[in-house]
């Protein structure tokens, strides 16, 4: 046991002394390293510690200036210019991702029209594609006597009432295509190619302005329209806004305007078609029991209408009643049954003794006499005591027609109340869930805010724009750093110089420092003597 310990801290003992040896020799060779030695320029000029502190200079000066390169060449950012004379569409937009700022793609059409790479279409209210303004329904609403009724009565301007509604959607179908025509008339002139995000912004732009645009001109032109009807005092020939009268034994006439009641919360007062500009309404109804007016009064509700249509209007001229009525009627089933004028035309069959109250040997003569051949009175509507939601009467029926809603079009059971001629099939009642207006936004207010227009369909093509842009070049640069390969190369290509040029300066450097130094120690000495020079001497007593 005590041998192998022995022998253990011989061997620790000795390891150690090797180390420390070779840490020895280590210190040693660093600090006697010289590069100098066998230089054959420098060797015979300089002694041995010259030559030391030589290459050490020398080292540190070659380290300082590595360093310096390989920091140069690190932060050093080149420039490359790039051109490609064949490229695809997803390189354009990989490319124009990568180097927006630099990327150059001239196009060779600099003046593309609008059609080809926009297609701007819009998708109308479901009324102006209905059977409501089309030609079966509204001659269907058309009555010889019309002027006979009440002129709240929706019978006396139901027929004006869809003519105008159709005329309208006719105007705002017109207004687009006419604006299209212009639009696609004109082109986008841009000298480079758009980038996606940038034509996405620019189609926007123009789709915006394009709805926009038709949208104020037919605002302008319906404004016009009512001013001038209003200015030139156009007369209604339902008798709405004017009723002329014939004065017995002369023949002179005299002119009545048409006059309605406004409802404010509780109050009640008059609206003169002529001092209001036609813009009276009222809403329609159904007047079976009405009694005819004083002339230059309002016109009376009372008794109340037997059926009211959600929405509709009454007023001074068709067009603005309708502007200032609904679409309610038109999304119920029972209202639009309610405004048929028109019964199911049917085969004639044979006549039922059991249908008639008369005897069969009565004669004609008697039947006519006593009855006019009239088996029972039978009142045919469905007018159930209240009325025409939305339908409003006034002054002249576009008038009242614009004031009117479209309640009693979304009522099927209104429309089937209203209908004066049960021969035809009765429209299908609108639905609500595919529009974007309230029930009871007046027809005025839908045609003014949007022309009928539900939404647009914006079928812009960034595709179809590059085709016709059709660019043949694309140019771009880019800035980068070396990568570490090329620090390494440069760095290397530097050593060889520098140690040639470190070889044959350092020692040069030294020689200087050495000679300024000996100078100044010359210097020092020189003056330490001319001090003692001057010192006072010491007196001698003896």
């Amino acid at each position: 046991m005590i041998s192998n310990s022995s022998n253990e801290v011989k061997t620790s003992s000795s390891s150690k002394s090797i180390l420390s040896a070779a840490y020895s020799r280590l210190i040693r060779a660093i600090r006697e390293l010289n590069l100098f030695s066998d230089n054959p320029f420098w060797s015979p000029v300089l002694n041995f510690d010259e030559q030391v502190l030589s290459t050490r200079l020398f080292l540190i000066l070659i380290s300082i200036s590595l360093l310096g390169v390989i920091g140069y060449a690190s932060l050093t950012v080149r420039t490359h210019d790039v051109t490609l004379n064949k490229f695809s569409i997803s390189d354009f937009e990989r490319l124009e991702a990568r180097y927006s700022s630099t990327i150059n793609v001239p196009c060779t059409e600099v003046s593309i029209p609008f059609n080809k790479f926009l297609d701007l279409s819009p998708q109308f209210h479901q009324v102006c594609l209905s059977p409501f303004v089309r030609k079966k329904w509204i001659s269907s609403l058309f009555l010889i006597n019309a002027t006979s009724h009440n002129i709240l009565d929706f019978r006396t301007f139901a027929f004006s009432h869809y003519r105008s509604l159709r005329l309208l959607c006719h105007l705002a179908r017109q207004a687009v295509k006419d604006t299209h025509r212009t639009f696609n008339s004109t082109h986008l002139v841009n000298r480079n190619t758009f980038s996606r995000a940038l034509f996405n912004e620019v189609a926007s732009v123009l789709s915006n302005y394009l709805q926009q645009n038709v949208l104020t001109n037919e605002k302008r032109t319906a404004s016009v329209l009512s001013m001038i009807i209003a200015q030139n005092r156009l007369f209604s020939a339902l008798r709405t806004n004017y009723y002329i009268k014939s004065v017995p034994g002369s023949k002179r006439y005299v002119t009545y305007h048409g006059v309605y009641l406004e409802v404010n919360g509780t109050n009640e007062s008059t609206c003169d078609c002529l001092l209001k500009g036609n813009q009276c309404i009222y809403p329609a109804g159904a007047f079976y029991n009405w009694t005819l007016p004083e002339l230059g009064e309002a016109a009376k509700n009372d008794p109340p209408p037997l059926f009211q249509i959600p929405g509709m209007m009454a007023g001074c001229i068709p067009l603005d009643a309708m502007r200032q009525s609904t679409l309610e009627c038109l999304y119920n089933q029972s209202c639009i049954n309610a405004i048929s004028l028109q019964p199911k035309i049917s085969q004639p069959k044979a006549l039922n003794a059991s249908l008639s109250r008369f005897p069969l040997n009565s004669t004609i003569g008697s039947i006519f006499d006593e009855s006019l051949f009239i088996e029972s009175w039978q009142n045919r509507s469905s007018f159930e005591k209240s009325y025409i939601p939305g339908m409003m009467a006034g002054c002249i029926p576009l008038d009242a027609m614009r004031q009117s809603t479209l309640e009693c079009l979304y009522n099927q059971s209104c429309i089937d109340a209203i209908s004066l001629q049960p021969k035809i099939s009765q429209p299908k009642a609108l639905n609500a869930s595919l529009s974007r207006f309230p029930l009871n936004s007046t027809i005025g207010s839908i045609f003014d805010e949007s022309l009928f227009i539900e939404s647009w369909q914006n079928r812009s093509s960034f595709e179809k724009y590059y085709a016709a842009c059709a660019p043949q070049s694309l140019s771009y640069n880019y800035k980068t750093r070396f990568h570490l390969g090329t620090i390494i190369t440069m760095s290397l290509s530097a050593f060889g110089g520098l140690v040639v040029a470190g070889q044959l300066i350092t020692p040069s450097i030294l020689k200087i420092w050495k000679r300024i130094k000996w100078k100044n120690q010359q210097r020092q000495t020189h003056i330490e003597l001319e001090i003692l020079k001057m010192a006072p001497k010491p007196i001698n007593k003896g």
